[in-house]
């Protein structure tokens, strides 16, 4: 993807209170799995995406990661260190990415002038523990197959010309395993199952869905 003016991205933020502080921003521009944040680091910036996909994601040391979230243009992640705490996860650029980067104080400026930002960011504060609720339920009580349906149903589109339902984001089996927790080996036998079964296609790293997957498996 070729990033251009930024002025151009930022016309397409469709939140103004969000389009608004990015513009308060320094913009950088990070290649494909460039790390942006890295877990642990002390942190008081927000980066919000003007263009491109960033996965929020832990590791462990032997090199196995588990994927939180990905996050697209007009979101913004980092918030979590915005009390001057440590950075809660790394952020990776899954494609090349533009950010606009916006220090605390500059976040803080901005509340006065869009107060109605401090409840969006408590919302998303809120959400983002949900998720976390949700993943370690995930993770203790629901077997490979149950996460990656889930997952699956979370990332799913409906193309607009064809009507069928697909994975807009180009999953490897190692990223999938890295979403729902599991081995790339377990992943990849699933995912064998299901093409078997009629239940998916793939075609250039997409997944098509061509029939409801079975609740269970």
């Amino acid at each position: 993807m070729k990033l251009s003016d930024p002025v151009d991205f930022l016309a397409q933020i469709a939140n103004p209170a969000i389009r608004e502080l990015a513009r308060k921003g320094v913009v950088r521009k990070f290649r494909r799995n460039a790390e942006i944040l890295r877990e642990g680091d002390l942190g008081d910036e927000l980066l919000i995406i003007l263009a491109g996909r960033v996965h929020a994601y832990s590791s462990a040391p032997e090199g196995r990661e588990i994927i939180y979230s990905s996050l697209g243009a007009g979101e913004y992640v980092g918030e979590m260190a915005l009390d001057g705490g440590v950075r809660s996860a790394s952020v990776r650029a899954a494609e090349p990415t533009m950010c606009a980067v916006v220090t605390r104080r500059r976040v803080e400026e901005h509340f006065k002038e869009y107060p109605e930002f401090a409840t969006e960011l408590i919302a998303r504060l809120i959400r983002r523990i949900r998720i976390l609720t949700q993943t370690n339920r995930s993770l203790a009580l629901l077997g490979v197959y149950q996460r990656m349906s889930h997952l699956f149903e979370q990332l799913a589109v409906t193309d607009p010309h064809t009507g069928q339902r697909m994975i807009a984001e180009r999953l490897t089996h190692q990223k999938i395993a890295a979403y729902v927790g599991a081995s790339r080996e377990m992943v990849s036998k699933v995912l064998k199952e299901l093409s078997v079964g009629g239940y998916i296609k793939t075609s250039e790293r997409r997944i098509f869905i061509v029939k409801a997957l079975p609740a269970d498996w």
